[in-house]
């Protein structure tokens, strides 16, 4: 399941962003994904960190990942407001999610 591109893009987020918590899911967290399945990715970061802020760096920051990825960056008080919430991402992202990092 983790690829050398996963391993390399999740080394980089540990490291430029410090989350609390990294959670793949989507197609490629339920076995489904292709080669050409993106790596969708949920970052939990502690709150008082800019959500926009941590996701504009690490897509401006990450670097030699080949397969594109998604990240839905998120601080611990929007996974407790909202994970039980069906209509938002955090939602499935926590149930079918594989946890790649936790701090």
């Amino acid at each position: 399941m983790v690829d050398n591109d996963l391993n390399l893009l999740l080394d980089q987020i540990v490291q430029l962003a410090s989350p609390l918590r990294v959670l793949l899911f989507g197609s490629r967290a339920r076995g489904e994904g292709s080669v050409t399945s993106d790596y969708d990715l949920l970052v939990i970061v502690k709150d008082g960190e800019g959500r926009r802020r941590t996701a504009q760096m690490l897509y401006r920051e990450i670097k030699g990942v080949k397969t594109p990825f998604d990240l839905i960056v998120a601080t611990e008080s929007d996974i407790a407001n909202y994970a039980d919430n069906p209509f938002m991402v955090f939602n499935s992202a926590l149930k079918e999610g594989i946890e790649l990092y936790a701090s």
